[in-house]
């Protein structure tokens, strides 16, 4: 068994508070430093200041949306308004859309009325408007031509197929049974024809014929003795190959402009839809979460076991690309026949690129082409050379990947609870959402009045002036954006924290005998616990890292969307200008490219703060070190999790896709697009909780390698890092470690009331 760990990251003892905000490192700081003994040294609360900082700003954030809340008119979004924009008390009806469509066809302004209920199609209501204002004062009432449904207390139309009689017949084999057929000859179910009137003479009812039939046989002069046997007849699907069905299909002919009957159809199809989905919602639910979580779980374990194939294969690929184009500069330049690369496209190809074969013989550039050709083919060559060189240099770094891929699929074997871990973020993300969205909304409903105080308040020359109410509007949208970009980005934070925590406990304890519910399989191991306990160890200490880093994203998000916004707002004033539009959109781009990187760094450092326990600049500043002193390890890694997101977010929900076509006879269309869009998301999450376990798992044995030859090492990434065998690097750590520190790690074996949880230092 591997030695036990030096000191424990969960009890460590918190004696004083770590750095606040990005302050100076203390001379503690530095001397923890450099008597780290094990995992992490005496665990601290960190970013403090900061943890306060986003206590308070969340404070008053509530306080904001109390107070817009409290003078905003939220009957807007809870009632619609009748024809006056007087807010109904329980819903409203718009019985003459026609008109106002022809008013105004985006709908600004609507005739209502209101109403206890929605009403259905071919009902009647009375127009409560006072007279002198009602559309038509000589009959105030309304006649429903459409079926209604109530959202958000407004009545909205929609167009629905009223089918009347509906039956089934049979084509093949045809009807036996004609005109002139007698009660006794009626002995089967063929005997029992269609209507001639209606084309179907030749078919033969399916089921129990319906009292419609009796009608139209009795027109049709058929014997009573004949309807009586056909009537009692009830046939099935099983003799006929063919089958037509056949319907009486109502609707109401009105002389509705386009706009309304392209409303009524598409919220028809909504409607539907949304039913359909309602009804599948149990297949939805279980293929989009529970069958997208095992899928993923399959190709991630997949995966890790044949990703040296896939980077191999990848690099053959390249090289084949590189020689490709190395061979047309060759060509161009007129120093090669060509005859080589027709062969090859013939073999390849046979005659369908007739022509390009017949280029490949044919090519010719002029004298100076051919010079410039020249240096560029000699010069990709020298790449070629160099790139080479570089793949011969990766063999260790892709045995490293291939060590990190198999032990990242080892943790989430182990610790499965980390799978699920990511949806609680996501209900709370969602609820936040929601909370952020009806903040909006009662932001957008604030009076003019309340308008101009905000505008007194941020000192405007003229708060009452339009332009100055609509500033004020935005910066309280301002606000309201900014707290949900900090809250999204703080989820991702402890997201990225917790696991990291998890994966970092397992890779120290994982066989220590004296650490329980590390993972599946250890003594006192429940389900959740390792997440449970890792949760516990980013809230008590690490929260303030987090506000940190969630905060500098937030911030970093900002200028691309304040640019967004004056670059609608500069159309809106010059119109076209291709030279402006032209440094917008590199002015973007270099904004999407610093805050990716940005992104890139944090994640990296709230990994750092879980396994070392450092604030988050430290934490920040020892990653980029990380980075920089291992670019082309992180850059696999990063390569390779990226190759499965792409694998996975393709392919499990095609799968499930499939699935859902036998599992949903009805509705499958809609449900399809829930099903993939679900389990897209769902398999996202999966790949995310693997990638960080590997980047977690990476920063966790360059430590163990810098700072205990590799003592906690698994032997997978052992072998890979050629480091040395446990017994070796346990005698050289012990050799490398002061007396004193050897004298507690001895006693530590024996603290009281220890009870077996490794508090081990």
């Amino acid at each position: 068994p591997e030695p036990a760990p030096l000191c424990d990251p969960l009890h460590a003892k918190p004696s004083r508070m770590g750095n606040i905000c990005c302050g100076n490192d203390t001379e503690d700081d530095n001397e923890d430093e450099k008597n780290i003994t094990g995992p992490v040294i005496n665990r601290r609360c960190t970013d403090v200041l900061c943890l306060i900082v986003l206590a308070l700003y969340i404070a008053a954030y509530f306080f904001l949306y109390i107070h817009v809340l409290s003078v905003s008119d939220m009957t807007v979004m809870k009632h619609g308004n009748n024809y006056a924009g007087e807010p109904c008390t329980e819903k409203v009806y718009y019985p003459d859309l026609e008109e106002d469509f022809r008013q105004d066809k985006w709908l600004t302004r609507k005739y209502g009325v209101c109403v206890d209920k929605c009403p259905s199609k071919n009902d009647v209501i009375e127009d409560n408007n006072p007279r002198e204002e009602q559309r038509h004062p000589n009959d105030p009432r309304w006649f429903v031509p459409h079926n209604s449904k109530d959202v958000l207390n407004r009545c909205i139309p929609y167009a629905e197929e009223d089918i009347k009689n509906k039956a089934q017949l049979c084509a093949w084999p045809q009807c036996t049974g004609g005109k002139d057929v007698e009660g006794k000859d009626v002995k089967g179910q063929q005997h029992v024809c269609g209507l001639e009137s209606e084309g179907t003479g030749n078919y033969w009812v399916i089921g129990q014929p319906s009292e419609l039939y009796r009608i139209g046989w009795e027109e049709e002069g058929i014997r009573a003795e004949v309807i009586e046997k056909r009537m009692e007849m009830k046939s099935t699907t099983e003799a006929c190959d063919i089958t037509v069905e056949r319907s009486v299909k109502i609707n109401i002919v009105s002389d509705s402009n386009v706009y309304l009957d392209v409303l009524t159809y598409y919220t028809g199809i909504v409607f539907r839809s949304a039913n359909q989905v309602y009804d599948n919602m149990f297949w939805i639910i279980g293929l989009g979460i529970v069958g997208a979580v095992l899928i993923s779980v399959v190709i991630i374990m997949t995966f890790s076991k044949c990703v040296r194939c896939v980077i191999w294969v990848m690099i053959i690929v390249l090289f084949i690309a590189v020689l490709m184009l190395d061979y047309i500069l060759f060509r161009k330049a007129n120093i090669n026949s060509g005859r080589s690369g027709a062969k090859v496209a013939g073999l390849v190809f046979g005659d369908y690129y007739k022509d390009f074969q017949d280029r490949m013989l044919d090519e010719a550039e002029d004298p100076e082409m051919q010079t410039v050709f020249t240096v560029c083919a000699v010069v990709w060559t020298i790449l070629i050379f160099v790139l080479f060189c570089l793949v011969l240099n990766l063999k260790k770094n892709l045995n490293i990947l291939v060590a990190l891929t198999e032990e990242a699929a080892t943790t989430i074997r182990e610790m499965p609870s980390l799978l699920l871990f990511p949806f609680f973020g996501v209900l709370s993300m969602a609820g936040f959402a929601i909370f952020v969205a009806y903040t909006e909304i009662a932001v957008m409903a604030l009076p003019t009045a309340e308008l101009v105080e905000w505008g007194k308040a941020m000192q405007l020359a003229e708060p009452e002036d339009p332009k100055s109410l609509k500033r004020a509007r935005e910066f309280l949208s301002f606000v309201v954006m900014f707290s949900f970009l900090w809250i999204y980005f703080f989820h991702m934070a402890a997201f990225t924290a917790v696991i990291a925590s998890a994966v970092t406990k397992w890779y120290f304890y994982r066989n220590d005998p004296g650490v329980s519910g590390v993972a599946l399989g250890s003594s006192r191991w429940f389900f959740g616990r390792p997440v449970l306990e890792a949760m516990g160890t980013v809230i008590r200490y690490h929260f303030g890292s987090l506000a940190l880093g969630s905060f500098l994203l937030a911030v970093c998000c900002l200028p691309r969307i304040i640019l967004e916004y004056l670059d609608k707002e500069l159309k809106q004033a010059t119109g076209n200008n291709p030279l402006l539009e032209t440094i917008l959109r590199v002015t973007k781009c270099c904004l999407w490219c610093f805050e990716n990187c940005i992104k890139f760094l944090t994640k990296y450092a709230y990994i750092n703060t879980a396994v070392t326990g450092k604030p988050f600049c430290r934490a920040a500043h020892a990653s980029f070190a990380l980075i920089v002193k291992y670019p082309v390890q992180v850059g696999l890694d990063e390569l390779a999790t990226n190759m499965l997101t792409g694998i996975s977010s393709l392919l499990v929900p095609c799968i499930l896709v499939a699935i859902s076509y036998w599992a949903l006879p009805v509705g499958w269309g809609i449900s399809a697009c829930f099903i993939a869009g679900l389990s897209l998301v769902v398999t996202r999450m999966c790949v995310g909780v693997y990638d960080i376990c590997m980047s977690t798992l990476f920063v966790c044995v360059t430590r163990d390698q810098e700072d205990h030859g590799g003592t906690y090492a698994p032997e997978s990434l052992r072998l890979a890092m050629s480091l040395p065998p446990v017994a070796q690097a346990t005698v050289v750590e012990m050799k490398e470690t002061p007396s004193d520190t050897m004298a507690a790690i001895g006693s530590s074996r024996d603290v009281p009331g220890d009870g077996g949880d490794g508090a081990h230092g």
